[in-house]
C-alpha cells in the first residue's frame, strides 16, 4: 500500500524542523569571537580616554593619567581597549542600570567617540549607532581604572 502524500508532508515538516535545532545547538557551541568584531577599529590608534573622574592621555608617546595612577595600571588599560572584542546582540528588553560614559579620542578622528558600558550584562553601546555589542573576551571591569569612581561604586565600595 502506497503512503499518502501527507505522510510525506509530516515527515518533510520533522526533518526540517530536526535540521532547525541541529543548526541552533551548533551555533552555540561556536565559539563567539570566531563572529566578534574589536571595539576600535584596526587601522586607529588609541590617543586618549576620558573616563568621569580619570583622563588617560598620550604625551610624548607614553600613558599618563590624571590624576596619577601607575603605569602598569596604565599599560593593563589601554590593552584591554585595544583588545576588546564585540559581538552585536539584539536591544535589551530588560532596563538597565545607568551606563559609565567613556570618551574615546582616535588619533585619526578629533571627533571623541562617546561609549556607554553597561557591566551587569557586558552591554555596550555606541553613541548615536543603534546596534547593541555585548563584550565577549574581557570582563567589563577590566575597560575601568581600578580607582574610577563609578567602578567603586558598581562594587559596592
Amino acid at each position: 500500500m502506497a503512503k499518502r502524500p501527507t505522510n510525506y508532508n509530516n515527515l518533510l515538516i520533522v526533518l526540517v524542523a530536526g535540521v532547525g535545532i541541529l543548526l541552533l545547538s551548533l551555533s552555540r557551541l561556536v565559539d563567539s569571537q570566531d563572529n566578534s568584531v574589536t571595539l576600535l577599529p584596526a587601522e586607529a590608534n588609541l590617543a586618549a580616554l576620558v573616563f568621569s573622574g580619570v583622563v588617560l592621555h598620550q604625551q610624548q608617546g607614553e600613558w599618563q593619567a590624571t590624576p596619577s595612577q601607575p603605569h602598569s595600571e596604565l599599560q593593563r588599560l589601554v590593552m584591554a581597549w585595544q583588545q576588546a572584542r564585540l559581538v552585536p546582540v539584539v536591544t535589551p528588553l530588560e532596563r538597565l542600570e545607568v551606563p559609565i560614559q567613556v570618551d574615546l579620542y582616535l588619533t585619526a578622528s578629533g571627533e571623541p567617540q562617546t561609549v556607554l558600558l553597561y557591566p551587569e550584562g557586558q552591554m555596550i553601546k555606541l553613541l548615536a549607532q543603534p546596534q547593541w555589542w555585548r563584550l565577549v573576551n574581557l570582563d567589563m571591569n577590566t575597560l575601568l581604572p581600578t580607582a574610577s569612581p563609578a567602578r567603586n561604586e558598581s562594587d559596592g565600595v
